[in-house]
Order: structure tokens, then C-alpha cells, then sequence
């Protein structure tokens, strides 16, 4: 039926879009987009029938600069004019899974990835704002591999749940403060995800929830800064998140799609002791939890070809913003296309939006900010 072809095929479209979750660390008292790169779903490889095998890869391009500066809360009476610099750095993300069928009713998948991650450094220049956050970098690194074994419970009901391993290093400077520099030895963590999926073939509908557990590393950290050094150990729990997607044909190769994700970043901070007597708050610390929306349509254009165009939105929180990540909020758009030859696939997207104004500390204003991001996906049935 047309409603079960276009499923399969709009399905590969629309997960094309990985690629827009771009994301940036931030220090200080937050409220805004944190440290994602890719926005997982474990559901959709679940539904990929019989054995099913594919690899992915994602280059994201935000761009960001601030203007102007007040020094009074670093204890310098002055007021600076002039821009930062983009200090956004383009970041590649690679991907991939296996999907097998155990039983009629029992199958299980491996998915590898690279969820949270972060890129920045300001360039410096001659501007007195250019010259205060010269050399003010950040870098976080993760690589995460899931296994799930996955239930038919009935025709239409498919449970599921497995076990993430996740690796996870990180370092930044701030010269701006006391020559500060932190470095974290990477470490390895485990949670777990569960979820429940529902389905109508016949009509192309399907309607996911997932929760996924934090995880909780503990990292050997190197603190240096004019004032000393500190060795220790930081705890950095990444966050607890619950997404709701739904998929529904709603006419003859068209199918209208959306997703509700929250993600728990009130409870992430990090806080190496050094950074914390320095400036008397966390190195990073969110004021709040995120939300995001998207919706799209999909169309199956030929046989063989399928595309998709969706609107993502993350609202702003409102919250100032420090140096390493400064945005609140973002709006994206993607398009994507997915063509079926013989027993593979392939799927590519682009994405372009704005990233949401915002304000750190020191009154340093980032404004018209904006992201690019192109992603590809070949998917092999074996």
C-alpha cells in the first residue's frame, strides 16, 4: 500500500537531519542549548525489516561572534567596543549500527555514536574585545555504543531496552581569568534506555516514547591557573532525557511526522575545585531544562526517491550566557532526500538555521548567530 512505502522510505529522509543538533558548552550560571551533536532514536532502526546494517557521517558549521565587553567584575573599570571573532568551530560526527532479527518476535541492534561534544575557539584580533578572549577555547569529546534488544508484544506493540556504554573527555582555557586552564582524563560510564513503540502499517503510523538514564563519569582533572594547581577528581553526570516521536500517513505518499524531546540539563554541571575558588560558581552549570520540537512532512516522490523538509525549535530560556558556548535557543530548517537501490539506501539532509541572542557575564552581547550542517547515511539490508 502507499502508505507502508513511504513509511520505510521518508523514515531514512527525516533521520537524514541528525546533523542539526549542534551544540556548545557554556560556563557559568546557563540557561540555553547545551553540549549535543546528534539527537538519538532507537526505535527507527528497530522497525528496519530483516537484517539491516548502516554508517553515517555529519559536518555541522556554527558561526557566532560577540561585541563589546564590560571589565567591572573582573576588576577593571573599563568598557570595550568592537566584535569577538567567530568562535565556533566546525565539528565532523561519525555514525553506525547493525540491526538483526533473533526470532519472529525478539531482535536486537548495536548503534555507535558521538552525542555531546564541543568546539570553541575565539580567535583573538586587535580589538580590545578580540584581545581579551584570545586563546579562550573549549573541547568535549564523547563516543557512545548502545545495545537493545527489542520485543514485539503484539503485531502492533514493540517494547524495548538496552544498555549504553559512553566515553567522555573534555579540557578548556580561559586566560581572561588567571591564566585558567582545566584539563579532564577521558572515563567511561554506563546507563540504560527503555521505550515503548506503537504501530499501524496499513496506515503508516507509528508513535514512539524513549527514556534515556543519565550517565555518570568521574574524571582525573589537571587545574592550572597564576594562582596554582589542583589535581582532583570531577564528577559530570550527562543528562536523563524522554523523547515522544510520531509518524502518520495522512494521504497517498505523504506522511506528516513530529517529535517532543526533553532533556534534564538542570541537574548537569561542571564544577574542578580550582575553577570554582577562583569565580565562586561552576565551570558549567544550566539553569534550566531544554525542549525541543520538530515537525515535518514527507513525500514519496518516485518508487526509489524520498524527501523530507522540517522546522525544528528550542525556545529560549533567558539565561546569560558565559564565554565557551553563547547561544539561547535556536530555529532550523532541513531538507532531506532518500533513494532505495537494490538492497541499500541512501540518505543525505542539509540543515540551516539561527542560533537565539543572548548575553554572558561580562555583557558581551552574541548576536546573529546561525548554523549550517549536511549529513549522509548508507544503509545496506543484508
Amino acid at each position: 500500500m502507499p502508505h507502508v512505502r513511504v513509511c520505510a522510505l521518508v523514515a531514512r529522509a527525516v533521520v537524514a537531519a541528525v546533523p542539526v543538533a549542534v551544540l556548545l558548552v557554556q560556563p557559568g550560571p546557563a540557561g540555553g542549548a547545551a553540549i549535543e551533536r546528534s539527537v538519538p532514536s532507537a526505535s527507527r532502526i528497530l522497525y528496519e525489516p530483516g537484517r539491516y546494517g548502516e554508517i553515517g557521517a555529519a559536518w555541522v558549521d556554527p558561526r557566532q561572534t560577540g561585541a563589546g565587553a564590560d571589565l567591572t567584575l573582573l576588576g577593571t573599570p573599563a568598557v570595550y567596543d568592537g566584535r569577538t571573532g567567530d568562535m565556533l568551530d566546525p565539528q565532523w560526527t561519525l555514525s553506525g549500527a547493525v540491526k538483526g532479527d533473533l526470532a519472529p518476535r525478539l531482535s536486537v541492534a548495536v548503534v555507535i555514536d558521538q552525542p555531546y561534544g564541543a568546539a570553541t575557539t575565539y580567535p583573538g584580533g586587535a580589538s580590545p574585545v578580540a584581545a581579551l578572549y584570545a586563546g579562550t577555547l573549549a573541547r568535549l569529546d564523547t563516543w557512545e555504543a548502545t545495545g537493545v534488544v527489542a520485543w514485539d508484544v503484539t503485531p502492533a506493540v514493540k517494547v524495548y531496552g538496552g544498555l549504553r556504554a559512553q566515553w567522555l573527555d573534555a579540557r578548556a582555557e580561559i586566560p581572561f581569568i588567571a591564566d585558567y586552564a582545566v584539563e579532564g582524563a577521558g572515563d567511561w560510564g554506563v546507563g540504560y534506555l527503555v521505550g515503548v513503540a506503537y504501530a499501524r502499517p496499513e496506515i503508516a503510523f507509528r508513535a514512539a516514547l524513549t527514556y534515556l538514564s543519565a550517565i555518570r563519569h568521574r574524571l582525573a582533572t589537571e587545574e592550572t591557573a597564576a594562582v596554582g594547581a589542583e589535581t582532583s577528581t570531577t564528577g559530570i553526570s550527562t543528562p536523563q532525557s524522554v523523547a515522544l516521536e510520531i509518524q502518520s500517513g495522512i494521504a497517498p505518499r505523504t506522511l506528516a511526522f513530529g517529535s517532543v524531546r526533553w532533556v534534564e540539563w538542570s541537574d548537569f554541571d561542571i564544577a574542578p575545585p580550582l575553577y570554582g575558588a577562583l569565580v565562586g560558581e561552576p565551570l558549567v552549570d544550566y539553569s534550566g531544562d531544554w525542549w525541543t520540537w520538530t515537525a515535518g512532512l514527507a513525500r514519496e516522490l518516485t518508487d526509489s526517491l524520498a524527501g523530507s523538509l522540517s522546522l525544528t525549535y528550542e525556545p529560549s530560556l533567558g539565561g546569560a550566557l558565559t564565554t565557551l558556548g553563547p547561544h539561547d535557543g535556536r530555529t532550523t530548517v532541513t531538507a532531506a532526500l532518500s533513494y532505495d537501490f537494490g538492497a541499500a539506501n541512501l540518505t543525505g539532509g542539509v540543515t540551516w538555521g539561527r542560533l537565539g541572542d543572548t548575553a554572558n557575564a561580562l555583557d558581551t552581547e552574541f548576536d546573529d548567530g546561525s548554523v549550517l550542517g549536511v549529513g549522509v547515511r548508507l544503509g545496506v539490508r543484508f
